[in-house]
């Protein structure tokens, strides 16, 4: 699938929130190499799991599609929630500061159970004012 066909099916996502789950997949050489489960939630979207294929982690996979998410929920001004549910204990703190540089921030009141819930809310996108720009003093 192709940047501008993630993007265009998170847009429809975002601009419908339907009541079913989402599954985009990043296709190279016929395999997936990353996924992405989005379902919908009442204030936003949940980011359900997001899972790249082993040769190709750390390889910028993931990045790639928190990138077009994120794109997609600010241009919709749509909340991104997700729950931290590592493979491996070990994991946690790396997950944390992945979703850190995306600007995810800890939600300790819809923590429950071990389980530590983030959130991201939306950062509106810049809006152009027609006319000149002032003149530098």
């Amino acid at each position: 699938m192709a940047d501008t066909d993630i993007e265009r099916c998170l847009s429809d996502l975002a601009r419908s929130l339907r009541r079913d789950c989402h599954r985009f997949e990043l296709v190279a050489d016929r395999q997936a190499i990353g996924t992405l489960v989005i379902l919908p939630d009442m204030e936003g979207l949940d980011l359900h799991l997001i899972i790249v294929a082993a040769e190709y982690r750390r390889k910028g996979v993931g990045r790639h599609l928190m990138n077009s998410l994120i794109a997609c929920a600010d241009r919709h001004s749509v909340k991104i929630i997700l729950s931290v549910l590592p493979f491996h204990p070990a994991d946690e703190d790396w997950l944390c500061a992945f979703y850190r540089e995306f600007g995810f921030e800890v939600d300790w009141e819809h923590c429950q159970g071990g389980d530590l819930a983030m959130r991201r809310h939306p950062i509106p996108c810049p809006v152009s004012i027609p006319g000149r720009l002032p003149e530098p003093a």
